[in-house]
């Protein structure tokens, strides 16, 4: 980045101080960036995490009941739906990577995942389930 001289002379010596003012400064200036563009980060997550605190315990019997109901619906959709489905849920792949991963097309990938999401509604019984 810079060369430093033998500092022999004054001038010399002030363009060394000079340069090494300059570096610290512009380091200094990029960790305050990086903590002002990661700050609204740190409170969107202490934020969520609050939300998830203050959320109303849910009853295990009903949670239990939810989920032998999910269970009992993803048994009834056809095995490659459930692929679907989980990879692009679960696995959070897009539909390209599914498609290639099927043989299907992007778009034949995106309407199964979107007709076996409407099943999986009727299914459940509607929105109540969080679909």
């Amino acid at each position: 980045m810079y060369k430093r001289n033998d500092g022999l002379t004054d001038d010399n010596r002030l363009q060394n101080r000079f340069t090494a003012y300059l570096c610290r400064s512009v380091h200094n200036g990029r960790i305050d960036y990086l903590r002002r563009k990661d700050k609204p980060l740190r409170i969107e997550i202490i934020l969520e995490d609050m939300d998830y605190l203050l959320a109303e315990e849910k009853d295990l019997t009903l949670q239990f009941a939810e989920y032998e109901a999910l269970r009992q619906a993803l048994k009834e959709i056809k095995e490659q739906e459930r692929y679907i489905l989980l990879a692009r849920v679960i696995d959070e792949k897009s539909f390209s990577q599914i498609a290639e991963e099927t043989g299907l097309s992007y778009k034949g990938a995106a309407a199964v995942y979107y007709r076996v999401l409407e099943k999986l509604r009727k299914f459940l019984g509607g929105e109540r389930h969080g679909f």
